[in-house]
């Protein structure tokens, strides 16, 4: 249920890529996508989510990369919250 609607918002978001490691877990947007989003909105968002969410900007992409150590819910469940808070913000202002 939470991979289609992760697939669902990631293809919406402009998600190139998903890397998922031991810890972490990174989504690397597309160019195209990395230029029309709004970064302001973004960092505030990626600040305020729990666990807090990395920025990182590196030729032309922007990497989003999230520390899942400590927490006890699976990665697919916090992206998919992270990018429907995300868009619902969006949809909103």
């Amino acid at each position: 249920m939470y991979e289609k609607l992760y697939k669902k918002l990631a293809y919406k978001f402009g998600v190139q890529k998903t890397m998922v490691g031991a810890y972490t877990t990174t989504l690397m947007l597309s160019q195209e996508a990395s230029q029309q989003l709004n970064g302001q909105s973004l960092f505030r968002k990626a600040s305020a989510f729990d666990p807090k969410i990395d920025l990182k900007y590196e030729r032309r992409h922007i990497y989003l990369t999230m520390n899942t150590q400590k927490t006890k819910a699976h990665w697919l469940y916090l992206f998919a919250k992270f990018l429907d808070e995300y868009f619902q913000e969006k949809v909103e202002s």
